[in-house]
């Protein structure tokens, strides 16, 4: 059965209250859709929002908004009123996300990434609350600029919060759920979507014994701090070079993943091609946490493999050539045709264009095609002519 916008607002009503709670200058606003109905679910958020002193901004956020259907985190308003005459300023800050309801399996999948999203909300307003980032008086819109391994680094923390805060009322699948999600999305294609900004996985372990160092009768007020001190404490033992560690293993893999490739052929081609230790390392621990077996080193032979260095691809592109000319050559020699070169060469170039690459040699089958055929009809050996051209 579907999920019902309701539950999900129900629940989202439930994360922006307990963060309310805790940091009293801001207030997260979730926006729950189906997929394809995003614009009309933003629109809809501009009159929920009217009563908060950001709401001007708000608006122009929501109006400007990128039309993918992600859940993310829209834009963060702030409202700035004078105190002491002029001296000081508070600042009330609203957080917009959205949450495409459509991207979860259940209730709880929603939970654990409005609370990522959560994480940011709260991220911003601690940016903002800095005086070393204040630029000029009129600033009415946070926003953190930040590059590939700043954004793992902070992805990385939101979805510990998010699983350390989902275990502590009551999702103590929270943690190993989160981590089985980043690994499989690595695997597969989803379209505006970055696996390679999710670390999150190779800090599960870690967020598993700090959570297991607090006590089981913590009060739920202190959920939301205590998350936060475990997201900043594991968040920071995991540096720029642990960070690309996992870009060096996603990257490749998203990239057979959009070729079309199956999960346990993009496993086996990191844990048999790779001479990074510690990209074969994390596609041990993908293969456990998503009890997706490698397939068999002898099944992948044959396949291109970004995890391998070019000579590993340029051997295996030769002999792939070397063994499809010799078999192009006995099937036009047995009908006595180039029928078999040209229908070669143009399933060739429909792979082209999935991004199979490895052995592809249509030109060349194209022009020993032609010269197949001249050799036929001038009488001279076709089989020579076609190995030579």
């Amino acid at each position: 059965m579907p999920m019902q916008i309701e539950t999900v607002l129900q629940v989202c009503h439930q994360i922006s209250r307990q963060i309310g709670d805790s940091f009293k200058q801001l207030t997260v606003h979730y926006i729950v859709h189906h997929e394809g109905q995003r614009v009309e679910a933003l629109g809809l958020a501009g009159q929920e929002v009217l009563h908060h002193p950001a709401a001007q901004t708000a608006l122009h956020l929501l109006t400007r908004a990128r039309h993918s259907e992600e859940s993310t985190l829209v834009g963060v308003a702030v409202a700035r009123k004078p105190v002491l005459f002029g001296l000081a300023s508070h600042d009330t800050v609203l957080a917009l996300c959205s949450i495409n309801i459509d991207q979860y399996t259940n209730v709880k999948e929603a939970r654990r990434h409005a609370c990522h999203l959560a994480w940011h909300a709260i991220d911003a307003l601690e940016y903002g609350n800095d005086p070393d980032n204040v630029v000029g008086s009129s600033r009415e819109v946070l926003i953190r600029r930040r590059g590939v391994l700043d954004l793992a680094s902070a992805n990385i923390r939101a979805d510990i919060f998010a699983a350390v805060l989902g275990a502590l009322q009551g999702d103590r699948d929270a943690v190993r759920k989160i981590g089985q999600g980043r690994a499989v999305n690595a695997l597969q294609t989803m379209p505006n979507h970055n696996p390679e900004n999710y670390p999150y996985i190779i800090a599960m372990e870690a967020t598993e014994l700090a959570l297991n160092g607090i006590g089981q009768d913590l009060p739920r007020k202190k959920h939301v701090e205590t998350a936060l001190r475990i997201a900043g404490n594991v968040g920071k033992t995991f540096d720029q070079a642990s960070l690309k560690q996992w870009l060096a293993f996603s990257e490749p893999a998203q990239d057979m993943a959009w070729r079309g490739y199956k999960p346990e052929e993009i496993l086996s081609s990191a844990i048999n091609t790779s001479d990074d230790t510690y990209v074969r390392s994390i596609g041990y621990l993908v293969s456990e946490v998503t009890g997706i077996k490698p397939a068999s080193i002898l099944s992948i032979r044959e396949n291109y493999s970004p995890f391998a260095d070019d000579t590993f691809n340029e051997r295996l592109h030769d002999k792939i050539v070397s063994q499809i000319f010799e078999d192009v050559i006995a099937q036009g020699l047995k009908q006595r045709s180039v029928g078999p070169f040209i229908e070669l060469a143009n399933q060739q170039n429909l792979m082209l264009t999935e991004g199979r690459m490895v052995g592809w040699c249509a030109s060349a089958l194209h022009a020993s095609a032609s010269a197949f055929e001249n050799a036929q009809a001038s009488g001279k050996e076709a089989e020579w002519a076609a190995r030579r051209e």
